[in-house]
């Protein structure tokens, strides 16, 4: 089953105010994750329990996980087997072109 920045709690919360809001910097880059669009597997392909993640998915979880911080990203394919790269790869490109 995917996480839902829903799942996000007040014990979350409290131990981002507690211990971590004074240790993480303004900025942040995270320099591994992936894109991920049903659509894009090829038919026949096994079913996947990832959730969608576009952009805005990451930059929703970021502010969710590092409130007031800014976060940047290094996107890579996703490694899944049934995805098709024709459809998969030019969503990537036309995404991170949206983040400096």
């Amino acid at each position: 089953m995917a996480v839902s920045i829903d799942d996000l709690n007040d014990s979350d919360r409290q131990i981002w105010e507690e211990e971590l809001a004074e240790f993480v910097p303004e900025r942040m880059f995270d320099a591994h994750c992936h894109m991920f669009q049903i659509a894009h597997m090829r038919p026949g392909a096994p079913l996947s329990s990832r959730g969608e993640a576009d952009l805005s998915t990451l930059r929703a979880w970021a502010e969710a996980l590092f409130p007031g911080r800014r976060m940047n990203f290094l996107v890579l394919g996703l490694p899944h087997l049934g995805i098709d790269p024709n459809l998969h790869n030019p969503f990537v490109s036309e995404q991170v072109t949206q983040d400096p």
